[in-house]
């Protein structure tokens, strides 16, 4: 009888690429590397009482502490016909009432260091970013697109955090050839303005953009220890 190869899996969408990491196992540096430098931080690190993989980090005792973990090499790039996604299936609930700052997504950042700014300040503003992120403060999920001093923020109605986890997804797809478009869901659900109930989408000039890292990030609003863990994390873009 005659035989035929089969097409590997990877063939089939050979026009993208990207990863999906269940973190079962996790090394910094390597695919990922750690932001641990405040003093009292927990640094990532797998967490042994789940199956499945999980990675943890803290934010220790100390007000406006920082950690994070971020793709050691820049992949992702908003451009035209590139569509590009994001997701993480997280974990996290408020140590000290709302005090928490969380963030995925992503950004030109070296480290994504201060990636959300001291006091419940919300992203930098600066650079190329497309972020899911809460505030110290809020109790939302927010949603900012930026590229250098051109961005959209919005405040959604959904809440931010709790005992289940939640899977955080930003895609984006071209709306002509100099704008994309922005899209963000929590749990497979877009995310609505809280104002207006629509659904946020945001259009994104793409001139200049940067390139940019996944990562994942926690600063600590109080100096009650906030604990962030993921599941996985995910990123893919078409190939040019």
């Amino acid at each position: 009888m005659a035989r035929d190869i089969k097409m590997p899996m990877d063939l089939l969408y050979r026009d993208q690429y990207g990863f999906f990491d269940d973190f079962l196992w996790y090394i910094s540096p390597h695919l990922w590397t750690a932001l641990a430098a405040d003093a009292g931080v927990t640094a990532p690190a797998i967490l042994t009482t789940l199956p499945g993989g999980w990675i943890t980090m803290g934010d220790g005792v100390t007000a406006q502490n920082e950690v994070d973990i971020y793709n050691t090499n820049t992949a992702f790039l908003v451009a035209n016909n590139r569509p590009l996604l994001g997701e993480a299936r997280i974990q996290y609930a408020e140590a000290a009432t709302n005090q928490a700052n969380v963030c995925f997504g992503f950004a030109d950042s070296a480290n994504f260091s201060d990636i959300l700014l001291d006091a419940g300040g919300g992203p930098r503003t600066s650079g190329n970013q497309l972020l899911i992120y809460k505030v110290a403060g809020g109790t939302v999920w927010r949603a900012q697109a930026r590229n250098g001093t051109a961005f959209s923020d919005s405040i959604s109605s959904t809440t931010a955090g709790g005992t289940n986890p939640q899977t955080l997804r930003i895609e984006v797809k071209d709306m002509s050839t100099t704008q994309a478009t922005v899209y963000y869901t929590v749990d497979g659900v877009p995310l609505r303005d809280a104002q207006s109930g629509l659904v946020i989408n945001h259009q994104l000039n793409i001139s200049g953009s940067a390139l940019m890292r996944l990562g994942l990030y926690l600063k600590g609003g109080s100096v009650t220890a906030e604990t962030l863990t993921a599941d996985y994390l995910c990123g893919y873009q078409v190939r040019v």
